[in-house]
């Protein structure tokens, strides 16, 4: 079903019409003013919308109507990262119990104002399970902005009883995209089926699978395999890769084929990481003949033969899997590990494609940042580290490692050495930090 994108500007401008609140600007700040004279800090950019201010945040009005009209029927709706709370309003006028939850607490101040016909909670009540058991949800370009979109739609299947369902709409990804702090990732069809699969729920239908927003109705499952899919990830985050196998064993039996498929890729995951390949690849095998429009079958194969030696052959798989799915970070990475060892001038390119998928991740971070140094691009290194450091995750003394090579690169020798001693702060005993420590003091 396409976006109804000619009804976006309509329905914005009757919600910014109908709310009571204007905006006033300082010299530093701006502020929302409501009509009882509360004024409230906002921020004109792309983590949020607010009625009637133009920003870099896409409109989102339309899909909480048609959220509000999907969950007719349900009494407790939480609207999950709820931002400004123009959504959170539009569903609290159909519907009877609505909690909206943001981790900032000037959007939550914003929202109690715009809506107070709902309650508003922090994501802290969330996340240690506060809010009480909900019976629908509501989930609007959130999960492309958290660091684990699999671990938010856990917490999130904890507070829905079976069956209840959920409404999610993400950033439709596509190659070449540029993702700036906070968005993190952007998505395909297969890709937000697969989180979701992965997270004990299931896609019912499509409402919109183009445009700029892919928008689906899943629900809630009540599966023994997708449970155990969820048990063998929490095992192998905790290094019980034991566990995770017995449970993925089960998962693998399931009778849902994608909860099959994950399981598969999950066992695959496991094997190489024990550089046990013969593993690996039947596994990989068995999710190929589940899910043949599935690029990380193809993707992981591509990896098996290229830890191999067999280069040509990694290069076929890659870019069949880059085929079925251009936004999947694991075939474009692979393409990148083969392009770099089969056509060196092209692996620039891939890597900036790479990191362009997911500029939050580390690895792909240094390696574009390593190519662009080989091609004495220093700005361009600089460019993509400031970019992975603005989202603000904790990378040890690595990021400052990568900065500090980049910032010599660029012959800002004090700026290489601030990073390089915030590196031996991080890391003093590694040898790598302290060598690059004395040969920027030399």
């Amino acid at each position: 079903m396409n976006q109804p994108s000619e009804s976006r500007p309509d329905r914005e401008a009757f919600s910014a019409a109908a709310t009571p609140v204007s905006y006033v600007e300082s010299r530093r700040r701006l502020f929302g003013r409501f009509s009882d004279g509360s004024l409230v800090a906002v921020e004109r950019n792309r983590a949020r919308s607010y009625p009637g201010l133009a920003s870099e945040s896409p409109p989102t009005a339309p899909i909480y109507e048609v959220a509000a009209c999907e969950l007719a029927g349900a009494r407790t709706v939480v609207d999950l990262g709820c931002g400004s709370g123009l959504g959170t309003r539009i569903l609290a006028e159909t519907l009877p119990s609505v909690v909206g939850i943001d981790a900032d607490d000037n959007a939550l101040d914003f929202a109690r104002l715009l809506a107070p016909a709902a309650r508003f909670e922090a994501a802290g009540v969330f996340e240690s399970g506060g809010v009480g058991a909900m019976d629908g949800a509501v989930v609007v370009d959130v999960l492309g902005h958290v660091e684990s979109a699999f671990g938010m739609l856990l917490q999130l299947r904890t507070c829905l009883a079976p069956g209840s369902r959920v409404v999610l709409a993400e950033a439709s990804g596509y190659p070449g995209q540029s993702l700036r702090s906070p968005a993190r990732r952007a998505f395909s069809v297969h890709s937000l089926a697969a989180l979701l699969a992965a997270s004990s729920f299931a896609v019912r239908d499509w409402i919109w699978d183009d445009g700029t927003f892919l928008a689906c109705v899943a629900v809630a499952v009540d599966d023994g395999g997708a449970d155990a899919l969820v048990e063998g990830t929490r095992a192998t985050v905790a290094g019980d890769l034991a566990a995770a196998i017995r449970s993925y064993r089960i998962a693998g039996v399931s009778p849902r084929p994608e909860v099959q498929r994950e399981a598969q890729l999950s066992l695959a995951d496991i094997h190489l990481a024990e550089r046990d390949g013969d593993a690996a690849c039947r596994a990989y095998f068995r999710a190929r003949d589940i899910d043949p429009t599935d690029a990380r079958p193809l993707a992981g194969l591509a990896q098996v033969a290229l830890a191999m030696g067999h280069v040509d052959d990694a290069r076929v798989l890659c870019t069949k899997a880059v085929e079925l799915d251009p936004v999947d970070v694991s075939a474009a990475g692979v393409l990148a590990m083969t392009l770099e060892r089969s056509a060196p001038d092209q692996a620039l390119g891939a890597w900036r494609a790479v990191n362009n998928l997911a500029p939050d991740n580390l690895q792909f971070a240094a390696r574009l940042s390593e190519a662009a140094l080989r091609r004495s691009e220093p700005t361009l290194a600089l460019h993509v580290l400031e970019r992975l450091r603005s989202y603000g995750d904790d990378h040890g003394a690595a990021l400052h490692m990568a900065m500090a090579s980049a910032l010599q690169a660029a012959g800002r020798v004090l700026d290489a050495r601030l990073e390089a001693r915030m590196a031996l702060a991080r890391a003093p005993q590694e040898p790598s930090v302290v060598k690059l420590c004395r040969e920027l003091q030399t």
